[in-house]
């Protein structure tokens, strides 16, 4: 048993003492580059590198912290420089108001000093080093001083590492003895006991004589001077503290409450010592301390006195922190004081009481990270990575301790101190404003964890047999398992709605707090009504809602007030979103269906106007912010379909729920143009187009649909609604024209695009009556084929006649042409659908067709082709006529090869001769109109080459010579 225990001493010592050398080394290192850095600074050596500051808590100290040079003295003084005072003594977070030395430039920046596990030890020996330890001449012609020599290896194993080993070898020297005298029967326990501990006293005694009486410091043969104290301190401590366990463990000569007391005043000892003798000390208490609670065993735990212990070791490990700055010392405070917490819950069988007081040991925690540190160590990096660290750790402490307490009510206590503790320190220091972020999630995991089922609302059915209610939710009535819940809510909401606000005059960025004044709250509010209600409407939330709205409106009007100060301005703007998140949360929770969407909408122009008002920027993204809330709820709703829309067609609840977030959006969008017109306001005019083209295409749904949104898709709605976007494109081209928009730019084009591709992809294809042999209409003309392929047809020629609608091309495409040439080929389509109605009736599907119909094709392609041609020679459109050409080419194909062979008869001599004809018409009609014969002038003895509209005849007759002047 000896044996192991001495084994077990022996890894352990190992390990700390590893530990410590690591940090030591670490220390030693940043204390060379502060030292580097302000030599750096004066002129003596070279410039080094910033040294980074998250090697340790850092505080910008002007030159005077630091020995001042002695002043540059003239070529011919004969007298040294005096030496320049003393700095005063200040704490490593102190920032010292001493001014900086004439031989230092104003410009010059202040030299940063890290203060780590040797800062203290380097401002001493810097204010305690003699006048004339200076260089005697600091003129730019002086010699550069030679660099410092690193240490030999040798002079590390005999000065440093040396002394570490006689330390440990001291402690196993006593090891042994005593277990020699045992062996011997020399001792008894007590006696054993006693002069372990003795001789643990005796080293850190001498450890403190050393430190303090430098000239015996001597008698250690050569050891460094430096290293001996701590030491031998350590050893001392070590000693102490396991020969204190060896009365309780070993040999049982004390009671349980009398070893835990011994043992912790050890730890205790050693921080303080640790003030004195350095962090290898430190190191020791603080492991000695957190390890007391494992090594003393007791029948009746009492977590009181366990946790009022532990908050005890991290407020001295806090303090030596503060003291020190020590980074290390803080992270293990932290680590060891949480990891307590996590295994006392995962290893106790807690009641509510012992979880109460678990709870507020977290909070003591928290109060210890937060203010026992000094301000300045929030000033950096390092410092406020150790807040973020500590105040999660705890917060997810509380809220473990939380969930286990079965969300009592003390639970809800702790975490509105949590987040008061919060608050305060971010009025203390604004630097670490943002740690009530981390109570806000506290809370809301707080809550959202609660068990708490639906609770019906008034009126409500209870429950439902064969679709027959069994009772109804009484008027007023809140169960009583839902109380505590409400309750938790309504506080932890208020407070943190309440503190943020009271801390804006106190803060120098308060809209920081003011985001989380306004969103708490909202979040708080959105959890207890999914909890409750699951998203149910009820007027009584809505009602809570609404008050809500009116306390954030109050704020919102006490900061306008103070819009002097311009740091005002943007947390009014923050609280006024506020308002508007609690008007909309009211809307969601007293409405449901279409008429929460219609509310909702309604907010834009609200807020537009508001902010019209008021002038805060802060608005702006609030509307934006509901946007894509409006705009999901309304387009990618897969609901609206079961909504009772009504039987009347555009007097329904479609008019309503689509057309009023329509005009909505654009309200919202002239008001805000009004101030600024930028990416806000196209949003808005493209949601109100959106809207009301969703409306256009949901009322024709309802309208063939019978009243339903779930009706088969049939040509005759189709093409109604090519119709509907074509009108719709043409009517935003219009607006474009009047009050020219980049998003009615962009509209109408992507309306015609959207018109387009409707019209060849569904009409054209997938619902043709080609394919689908659905009828079309008995009527000539006045049928679905003139709505389906005949108007877009005409409605693309219109688009190509006006000249603001397209460019010629587009990335090499060429718009126009692609437009007129779509609509002569869906006039050629309907022409040829029509023909094919005429013969086979109002069902046209792919059959066979009779000679008749088959030689009407012909006839009518060649009378289409030479209406086009006509058209074209009217006009002196190139273009048209290209297309007439290519009509007949088509028909000329068809009487070749087709013709020929399914004709007979008459038909087929009457299909040629027709041909015949119009061919020679149409060449006629070329040479008469297009390319008429043109003579030759007298000079000219060649033939010119023809432009293209007006080719010279290549066989004209030469012309008469012109009779000579006079004549």
């Amino acid at each position: 048993m000896d044996e192991f225990i001495l084994v077990a001493l022996l890894v352990a010592l190992g390990w700390l003492l590893g530990v410590i050398a690591f940090f030591r080394a670490m220390a030693q290192s940043r204390r060379i580059r502060v030292l580097e850095q302000a030599l750096a600074e004066r002129g003596m050596i070279p410039a080094m590198p910033a040294m980074p500051v998250d090697q340790a808590f850092a505080a910008a100290q002007p030159a005077a912290d630091m020995a001042a040079p002695a002043p540059q003295a003239p070529a011919t003084a004969a007298a040294p420089p005096p030496a320049p005072p003393a700095p005063a003594e200040a704490m490593p977070w102190e920032l010292p108001s001493a001014p900086r030395p004439a031989s230092v430039p104003a410009s010059e920046p202040a030299p940063v000093l890290a203060f780590g596990a040797a800062a203290s030890d380097a401002a001493a020996s810097a204010a305690a080093a003699p006048a004339d330890a200076a260089p005697a001449d600091m003129t730019a012609t002086a010699a550069k001083p030679a660099r410092r020599k690193r240490p030999s290896l040798e002079e590390q194993l005999t000065l440093r590492w040396g002394v570490w080993a006689g330390a440990i070898a001291i402690i196993l020297a006593g090891v042994f003895l005593i277990r020699y005298a045992i062996d011997q029967g020399w001792l008894t326990p007590a006696v054993r006991v006693t002069m372990g501990f003795a001789l643990g006293l005796a080293l850190v005694v001498a450890a403190e004589w050393l430190r303090r009486h430098p000239l015996a410091q001597h008698l250690a043969a050569g050891m460094n001077p430096s290293h001996v104290p701590p030491a031998l301190a350590g050893a001392g401590v070590a000693l102490c503290f396991g020969n204190v366990y060896a009365a309780y463990g070993l040999f049982e000569l004390l009671a349980a409450g009398i070893a835990f007391v011994a043992l912790a005043a050890v730890a205790f000892g050693a921080l303080a010592l640790a003030l004195l003798q350095g962090p290898l000390i430190a190191a020791i208490g603080l492991v000695a301390a957190f390890v007391t609670p494992a090594l003393v065993a007791t029948d009746t735990p009492n977590a009181m006195a366990l946790f009022a212990y532990l908050l005890a070791v991290c407020g001295a490990a806090f303090a030596l922190v503060g003291a020190r700055a020590w980074v290390w010392l803080a992270w293990t405070a932290i680590g060891f004081g949480v990891g307590w917490g996590f295994l006392w819950l995962g290893t106790t069988k807690a009641n509510q009481a012992e979880l109460a007081v678990l709870l507020l040991y977290a909070n003591g925690l928290l109060a210890l990270a937060l203010f026992l540190l000094p301000r300045a160590a929030y000033a950096t990096e390092i410092g406020r990575l150790i807040g973020w660290v500590a105040v999660t750790l705890l917060a997810l402490l509380a809220l473990v301790g939380g969930i286990e307490a079965e969300h009592a009510f003390s639970a809800v206590l702790a975490t509105m101190l949590f987040a008061g503790l919060t608050y305060l320190a971010a009025w203390r220091v604004p630097r670490i404003d943002f740690l009530p972020v981390l109570a806000l999630a506290l809370a809301a995991g707080l809550l959202a964890s609660w068990g708490v089922g639906k609770v019906p609302a008034p009126g409500e059915p209870i429950g439902v047999i064969e679709g027959t209610a069994t009772g109804y939710m009484p008027t007023a009535l809140v169960p009583e398992a839902v109380q505590p819940f409400l309750t938790a809510l309504m506080l932890l909401g208020g407070l943190f709605l309440l503190a943020s606000f009271a801390l804006q005059w106190r803060v120098p960025r308060p809209w920081r707090l003011a985001t989380l004044g306004a969103a708490g709250p909202l979040v708080l509010a959105m959890i207890g009504f999914a909890k409750v209600r699951v998203f149910a409407t009820d007027t009584m939330w809505a009602f809570a809602a609404l008050l809500l709205a009116a306390v954030m409106l109050g704020c919102t009007e006490r900061l306008l007030r103070a819009r002097a100060k311009p740091r005002f301005e943007r947390a009014a703007g923050i609280f006024a979103l506020g308002v508007a998140g609690a008007l909309a949360l009211a809307v969601a929770m007293g409405l449901q269906r279409f008429w929460l969407t219609v509310a909702v909408a309604a907010l834009l122009p609200a807020i537009a106007y508001v902010a019209l008002q008021v002038r805060l920027p802060a608005l702006r993204w609030g509307a934006a912010a509901l946007v894509p809330v409006v705009a999901a709820r309304l387009l990618f709703n897969p609901y609206v379909a079961e909504y009772p829309l009504g039987s009347l067609p555009i007097l329904n609840w479609l008019l309503w729920g689509y057309g009023a977030p329509a005009v909505c959006a654009w309200a919202a969008a002239r008001l805000f143009e009004i101030q600024r017109d930028d990416w806000l306001v196209g949003l808005l005019e493209i949601l109100a187009l959106l809207f009301a083209t969703v409306l256009v295409v949901l009322q024709l749904r309802h309208l063939f649909g019978a009243g339903t949104l779930t009706a088969d898709y049939e040509f005759a709605e189709a093409a109604t609604q090519t119709l509907a976007l074509a009108a719709l494109s043409l009517l935003v081209l219009h607006l474009n024209r009047r009050m020219p928009r980049p998003v009615l730019g962009l509209a109408w084009a992507a309306l015609g695009a959207a018109a387009g591709w409707h019209a060849v992809v569904v009409l054209g294809l997938a619902l043709n009556p080609l394919v689908t042999n659905e009828p079309v209409g008995s009527l000539p003309i006045l049928n679905l084929l003139l709505a389906g392929f005949l108007a877009p047809g005409l409605i693309a020629l219109a688009y190509r006649a006006l000249p603001e609608t397209a460019p010629e091309r587009v990335a090499g495409f060429p718009v126009r042409a692609a437009l007129g040439g779509a609509g002569l080929v869906w006039g050629l389509v309907w022409l040829t659908l029509e023909t094919r109605r005429w013969f086979q009736g109002p069902e046209i599907g792919f059959g066979r067709a009779t000679d008749a119909e088959w030689y009407a094709y012909s006839g009518v392609w060649l009378a289409y082709g030479g209406a086009l041609l006509a058209l074209g020679l009217r006009t002196g459109s190139r273009p048209i006529r290209l297309a007439a050409l290519a009509v007949v080419t088509l028909t000329v194909c068809k009487v070749f090869l087709s013709d020929m062979a399914e004709l007979t008869g008459i038909l087929r001599v009457l299909s040629f001769l027709g041909l015949g004809f119009a061919l020679i018409a149409i060449g006629w009609l070329y040479q008469r109109f297009v390319f008429p014969p043109r003579a030759a002038g007298p000079d000219e003895e060649e033939e010119e080459e023809a432009a293209p509209d007006q080719p010279a005849a290549p066989h004209a007759a030469p012309a008469a010579p012109s009779p000579a002047p006079g004549s």
